[in-house]
């Protein structure tokens, strides 16, 4: 019934998306062809719609993205048409009616979202513990959502592997959606063996995303059996609804993802815990934030949301009262939801950055 309705939706947004491409075609040839007969420049229209929106069927195609910004710029542009007409030169008019304001725009957003998915930068955070931890802290690296074949190659990953080992990290952190569909076995084993490269105090350690084991694709590139093996071959530990002493005051519980329900509760994880220790939580997505809070989870990492990728997706989790980027202090738990490393789906990114985490975690 969810895919039905949601099919639903995607057809009455694509529909109305064609309509609207038809009608800032004509309109723009209306000033190019003032003398064309109506019927004729209606007829030129709706083929050129045709031929703009068909590329659009393939949902995984920037032309989809591409298409829906220059319509979703136009649409603010014929808002601000309609209230500044009466006094709106003519010049600026006729550019308004040929849609050269949102095309431009739009060329400009998406040079700058390949360019800004392509480009990973460092974020880092403080977290502050009263727990009892060494006055060295811990430093943290955190990656996440890097649906390999994307975006880096194995070039780009070992120069951000070899970045993170210049930080020197006690341990490193893997939030799950390393690879996803798309993603060839080969590419897969490559990730894998780059990033098990990263050398640090305590090792690396991974969760599965909603897409690692390839669940959306009838037809997988890979076995569950062959993503296992290309992790733990490189001497990266699986954490599936499991726990594991990282130091005498430190505990990591690595979460299963949501999606591959039935998973256990942070509660029955946490009942093999010391309340001592530093515990931080890995979940791929940011859920059942309440619940650790109240559960007295020190720190809680994730990725998925992306950062929105594609604005304004961010701010649409965000009022669906989830948390779509960055930190949070709760009354006990403090929560990181990172960006990503890259993206999903499209090789551009016009919501935040993509990025690699360092947490240090300091006593106060």
């Amino acid at each position: 019934m969810n895919f039905v309705l949601a099919l639903g939706v995607f057809l009455i947004i694509m529909l109305s998306l064609a309509y609207y491409i038809y009608v800032l075609i004509r309109r723009a040839l209306h000033v190019f062809f003032p003398q064309k007969k109506t019927k004729r420049i209606r007829i030129i229209s709706i083929v050129l719609a045709v031929i703009v929106m068909a590329p659009t069927l393939n949902f995984f195609s920037s032309w989809l993205i591409i298409v829906l910004h220059i319509a979703a710029l136009a649409i603010v542009c014929d808002i601000l048409y309609l209230l500044t007409r009466k006094w709106l030169p003519k010049k600026l008019a006729k550019l308004h009616h040929i849609a050269l304001i949102p095309v431009i725009a739009t060329a400009c957003l998406i040079v700058y979202g390949y360019y800004n998915i392509h480009h990973p930068i460092k974020t880092t955070y403080t977290v502050e513990t009263e727990k009892a931890i060494p006055a060295s802290g811990y430093k943290i690296a955190f990656i996440s959502d890097l649906h390999t074949g994307l975006t880096l190659d194995r070039n780009g990953l070992k120069k951000y592997a070899r970045e993170i080992e210049q930080q020197k990290p006690d341990i490193v952190l893997l939030g799950g959606d390393l690879v996803d569909e798309r993603t060839t076995l080969k590419e897969l084993q490559m990730a894998f063996e780059v990033l098990g490269t990263i050398d640090s105090r305590f090792g690396t350690y991974y969760v599965y995303g909603n897409h690692d084991e390839s669940n959306y694709s009838n037809n997988k590139n890979y076995s569950k059996q062959q993503l296992d093996d290309a992790i733990t071959k490189n001497n990266i530990k699986i954490l599936d609804d499991a726990i594991t002493t990282v130091d005498d005051q430190f505990t990591l519980i690595g979460r299963r993802d949501l999606s591959l329900a039935p998973r256990k509760t942070t509660a029955q994880l946490m009942k093999k815990t010391d309340a001592d220790d530093f515990l931080l939580l890995m979940d791929h997505q940011p859920v059942e934030t309440k619940e650790n809070n109240a559960l007295a989870v020190d720190l809680m990492m994730s990725g998925h949301t992306h950062g929105g990728q594609i604005w304004p997706a961010g701010y649409v989790i965000e009022l669906m009262g989830q948390v779509s980027y960055g930190k949070k202090d709760w009354s006990h738990m403090q929560q990181i939801v990172s960006s990503g490393i890259a993206g999903w789906g499209y090789p551009i990114r016009t919501e935040h950055h993509s990025e690699y985490v360092i947490v240090n975690v300091k006593p106060k």
